[in-house]
């Protein structure tokens, strides 16, 4: 949801005229609309198929207000004419419309827009941002039209069964290519070969991968604000320290018996991949018949994961990181350990690690916790508990 290099959210008036001034033609990410109808069954689907084939493409920018310029011949042209700006004053009410409309005539539902009512002079124009599609591609279901769109440079166009076939496929290409970052990344963290002084006694690491990270965006690290370097607290540790680093932007925290080691950590790529770890999720032991016995806070660890999902969906909406996102988590050397919860100890762990499924956020969802409440039950599952505890965060 770029244009000219700026989130559509940040549109200013002297954009819009830059594209008028400078002839900034339609693309698959630009596209100019005299006028914003949905109010006939018609128009209504017309407006889903604009907005599902820039999704289903590669994301962008529909301008409304700006009349398109027309050739000796009357025809369009895919240039930007004059600014006609758009009717209706209340733009709340319409930006509600909107935003209903869209996500229940989507599926799945398209949830993350912006609009961007922009004052030009005497008219109003009014940006629609629109996220690449990650994942499933979007099908428009208003009135059973049940249809897929994409766009070329010249406009839509609906899509043909080999070419869903393809956008199908290609959403089982991005899980399997992230799920295989997070294995190589993993390997080197383990083999000391990203961090030398590292604590790795009990791994375990917790990935969040934006549906995007391969398209070669790269995040702006000039400066990060305080508030947002203040949530990249580390896991299991008190104080911590910060730094840019050539992956992008650290935190770590120290063992407070050997300075020179780190015991957790947060990383935040370049590419928007976030990476939480920390070598310290089993460290305390307890008595237990007379026997001293490593054990995992249970109550600790739900809060602890779900704060630090929380988090780092608040980096990303302040660093300008789209969803969807998928979640991976892995946990190592755990053979033997217990889990304490309520005073009890679980069963002991058979299997030295856990890889938890991933999971997909396709938003900044706010019940964070529901959704992770799968992985935890698969947690306590693997010590022998059929369920996990319900605890309020």
């Amino acid at each position: 949801m770029y244009l000219l290099g700026k989130n559509a959210a940040m549109l200013k008036a002297e954009d819009i005229i830059r594209l008028i001034d400078n002839q900034i033609p339609e693309s698959k990410s630009l596209d100019y609309k005299k006028d914003l109808s949905y109010s006939t069954n018609g128009d209504k689907k017309e407006f889903l198929f604009d907005i599902a084939a820039m999704a289903n493409t590669g994301g962008g920018c529909l301008v409304y207000g700006i009349e398109e310029a027309k050739d000796d011949k009357n025809q369009n042209t895919g240039l930007p004419g004059k600014i006609t700006g758009i009717e209706g004053t209340n733009q709340d009410k319409t930006k509600q419309q909107i935003e209903d409309i869209i996500r229940s005539n989507t599926d799945p539902g398209i949830s993350n827009i912006v609009l961007n009512y922009i004052p030009v002079g005497s008219e109003t124009v009014l940006v629609i941002g629109i996220l690449k599609a990650y994942g499933l591609p979007v099908m428009v279901t208003a009135g059973e039209a049940n249809k897929f769109y994409r766009r070329k440079n010249t406009g839509k166009y609906p899509v043909g069964t080999s070419e869903l076939n393809n956008m199908f496929l290609q959403n089982q290409v991005l899980k399997a290519n992230a799920a295989n970052w997070v294995d190589t990344r993993i390997e080197k963290v383990l083999n000391m070969k990203a961090l030398p002084v590292l604590n790795t006694d009990f791994p375990f690491f917790m990935h969040v991968i934006p549906y995007d990270f391969m398209d070669e965006k790269i995040l702006d690290f000039t400066t990060i604000p305080n508030e947002v370097a203040a949530l990249f607290r580390p896991v299991y540790c008190g104080g911590w320290d910060y730094m840019y680093n050539v992956d992008g932007y650290a935190s770590f925290g120290k063992d407070p018996d050997d300075r020179q080691r780190i015991v957790s950590y947060d990383q935040l790529f370049r590419n928007g991949i976030y990476e939480s770890y920390t070598g310290r999720v089993m460290e305390n032991f307890e008595r237990n018949n007379g026997k001293d016995i490593i054990t995992l806070d249970g109550y600790e660890f739900i809060k602890t994961v779900t704060e630090k999902v929380r988090s780092i969906f608040s980096i990303f909406k302040k660093m300008k990181v789209e969803p969807p996102f998928i979640l991976f988590m892995n946990m190592y050397n755990i053979k033997g350990a217990a889990i304490l919860a309520d005073g009890r100890f679980t069963n002991p762990f058979l299997c030295n690690e856990v890889s938890f499924p991933s999971i997909i956020f396709q938003s900044f969802d706010k019940n964070v916790e529901q959704k992770l409440k799968g992985l935890f039950t698969i947690l306590w599952q693997a010590a022998g508990q059929h369920n996990c505890p319900e605890i309020v965060i």
